[in-house]
């Protein structure tokens, strides 16, 4: 090999590494910027009958809320995403259920995986569009608050998960599924509570 040769691959090979250092510097920038697109940790689903997990997180109204702020009410948590599509859908039924909801004694509860300006941003294309915001919205970055990886263990969106007035989980799941539709039923006036009483995992928890 010529001194030519070897000046032109050492060259050669220093430019493919710098290419390399750069994307990955500028996949990591991207990462920076973009907080909400990190993977966050999978965790199980919560089990039918146990006590609902603590939290602390925030109101996008403003003020801060923990588990404790819906004590003796039951609660529908519905973990929605602005970066989920069908969501989008989905939050705007809410809105219409919700009156009927809270007449038999439900809070449905929106949580966003996002922080603070997104979610508003989000909302604001709401009521850009005429929706009018009932329900309470928390905004539960999983920097910020282990809201939604707790309760939305798989990570999905949309995603509930039903907690009764004991403070028990009483189902959980895809929106548009199964339990789901069953709740949808009985807020709408169509049906009876439709679920049957979980049983207490922890004694004395009822």
């Amino acid at each position: 090999m010529t001194a030519d040769r070897v000046v032109l691959y050492v060259l050669s090979l220093g430019l493919l590494l710098n290419l390399c250092l750069t994307l990955r510097l500028a996949a990591y920038a991207h990462r920076l910027a973009n907080p909400s697109l990190e993977e966050p940790e999978r965790l199980p689903e919560l089990e039918i009958g146990q006590l609902q997990p603590g939290y602390r997180a925030r109101l996008a109204s403003g003020g801060r809320v923990t588990e404790r702020s819906f004590a003796a009410k039951s609660v529908a948590y519905v973990f929605l995403s602005p970066n989920c599509g069908g969501c989008a859908t989905t939050f705007p039924q809410l809105q219409r259920f919700h009156g009927p909801a809270h007449e038999l004694g439900v809070e449905i509860v929106v949580v966003t995986d996002t922080g603070p300006k997104q979610t508003s941003s989000w909302l604001d294309e709401f009521r850009a569009n005429g929706v009018t915001i009932e329900t309470p919205v928390i905004q539960a970055h999983t920097r910020e608050s282990d809201l939604v990886t707790t309760y939305n263990g798989p990570g999905l969106f949309p995603y509930y998960c039903f907690i009764d007035h004991h403070g028990r989980v009483q189902s959980r799941g895809v929106v548009g599924k199964d339990e789901w539709l069953d709740l949808i039923e009985w807020w709408a006036g169509r049906t009876g509570y439709p679920l049957p009483d979980a049983p207490a995992l922890v004694p004395g928890t009822v």
